[in-house]
């Protein structure tokens, strides 16, 4: 078997183990409903496409009668897939709904009788083939009838699809365009020279193997298709952390070996440069807090429901909150400081004369004070909101009623005004300084902040009721000591005066 073989047999046999994963994946987790019934049927379909040729690899024997079947099989449920999606029944009006019905029908006849004529002349003698060739064409005639159909459907279903759904199917019809133009151009030139080529028969297998994690995320995406699975997303941003940097030195080492092969005298220097620099930008970018920051947020905005995995961050915070290492206000500065990524923020706290003062900060000037004024501490008490101050320069109508002193708004790199409310009281403040990690809040963010604000809000309640209560003892042991000198004074004023008298 030559190298270009080789390379068909790991297309077709990879092809064949991601497409068996998938369908393996939504036998196991998705409903039994009409549009998921076709995406198995499609995904078994291809994986038994894919078996077959890689089997002939294999055996160096390839039966046209079951490559021609599993072909048109594969060619098959793809058109009817997508013309499923195109038109899907639950968005349409009822009164086209047999119009759609009749579509079908029609639509399945002529495609069973384009598989009749394909499969017919694999059944003719061979005699009758070599003396008329011209009949081998029409199975690469109607191939690529099919594949221009279902490039026509996929057209379809991204032109009238909302910007939701969009979202949801663009990748399915990346992946689902990719194979069909492939096929699309194999057969055509099959048809244009009299023959296939190797070189785009063996390629075909990898083309298709790439287009599967396309299609794999539409699945993840469509609502009707929701995978019940539970993934580790510290398991996925490794996994893609891993496979990153795998994808990259494959690259590297290939394009090293290019320059090696090319590059004549200076080929094993430039080889040994290239590879040691490329080693050197790959565990830069590893070690960038920035970009892993950045993969992490694509990974959660792509693959999971929700931004965080709150029982991780929840975890994470409470650990934070009980570390003994720090004071109970420098620990909550802390805390919020890594939630949000940020390189600083500051404490205020509420004593018993209802005054924010200054407990904690990290690493902020200490020359900031919290001058509070009516407006502010009325709208933190009771809305609970988390004041975005860019938001709130850029369009105060989202915040009504809300005055901010000049002295906060004029803090550099002030950004977040987070309130900590306990039983209705607003016993604490912390302004938080702009992540360079994260630019821009949402409601997931709000959300986990106003959580963790509660939180918070409890330990440091209970901090200023044990700071009170010290106190107390403290005032009331000065007055015991108090009244014991002031009867001892009286004891010797007593004595004095007696003396005096006698």
């Amino acid at each position: 078997m030559d190298i270009t073989s080789s390379i068909g047999l790991a297309g077709y046999a990879l092809s064949f183990l991601l497409f068996s994963l998938l369908a393996l994946t939504c036998f196991i987790s998705a409903k039994n409903v009409n549009s998921q019934t076709r995406l198995k049927a499609l995904l078994v379909t291809c994986s038994i496409w894919a078996a077959s040729i890689t089997s002939a690899y294999l055996f160096n024997y390839a039966s046209l009668l079951i490559i021609h079947t599993t072909e048109l099989l594969r060619s098959v449920t793809w058109v009817v897939f997508l013309f499923a999606l195109a038109a899907p029944e639950n968005t349409l009006p009822p009164h086209l709904l047999s119009a759609i019905n009749q579509s079908k029908k029609n639509i399945a006849l002529i495609i069973a009788t384009l598989t009749l004529l394909s499969l017919g002349p694999l059944f003719i003698p061979e005699t009758t083939l070599a003396s008329y060739p011209q009949l081998l064409e029409l199975p690469v005639i109607l191939r690529i009838i099919m594949s221009v159909v279902s490039l026509l459907l996929i057209e379809q279903i991204y032109r009238n699809s909302d910007r939701v759904r969009r979202w949801a199917v663009k990748h399915l019809c990346l992946g689902a365009g990719l194979i069909h133009a492939y096929d699309f151009y194999l057969f055509a030139d099959a048809a244009l020279f009299k023959q296939l080529d190797n070189n785009l028969w063996d390629a075909r297998g990898a083309i298709n193997a790439i287009a599967i994690p396309l299609i794999a995320l539409s699945i993840a995406r469509m609502p009707s298709w929701t995978l019940k699975l539970q993934i580790s997303r510290r398991l996925v941003f490794h996994t893609a952390t891993l496979s990153g940097a795998g994808i990259y030195l494959i690259t590297m080492a290939a394009a090293g070996y290019f320059i090696k092969f090319y590059g004549g005298n200076w080929g094993s220097v430039i080889q040994t440069v290239f590879i040691i620099g490329a080693a050197l930008l790959l565990f830069t970018l590893l070690f960038s807090d920035k970009i892993r920051s950045n993969i992490r947020v694509q990974l959660n905005k792509h693959f999971f429901s929700y931004k965080y995995d709150y029982r991780d961050e929840w975890l994470k915070f409470t650990a934070l909150l009980s570390d003994n290492t720090n004071d109970t206000p420098e620990r909550i500065c802390i805390a919020f400081a890594t939630i949000t990524k940020s390189p600083g923020c500051i404490l205020w706290s509420r004593n018993t004369q209802g005054v924010y003062e200054r407990v904690a900060d990290f690493h902020m000037p200490e020359s900031i004070n919290f001058q509070a004024n009516e407006s502010l501490t009325h709208f933190l008490e009771t809305s609970q909101w988390v004041i975005d101050l860019d938001e709130y320069k850029s369009t105060p109508q989202r915040y009504p009623n809300l005055v901010i002193p000049d002295n906060i708004l004029s803090v550099p790199q002030a950004w977040l005004l987070l309130p900590l409310v306990f039983n209705d009281v607003l016993c604490g403040v912390i302004l938080i300084k702009r992540s360079s990690f994260i630019t821009v809040i949402n409601w997931e963010d709000r959300d986990l902040l106003k959580i963790a604000g509660k939180q918070a809000a409890i330990l440091l309640s209970q901090h200023q009721a044990s700071k009170a209560l010290i106190e107390a003892q403290q005032f009331e042991a000065f007055n015991r000591l108090s009244a014991y000198i002031v009867h001892d004074l009286k004891n010797i004023l007593a004595q004095q005066s007696l003396i005096v008298t006698n």
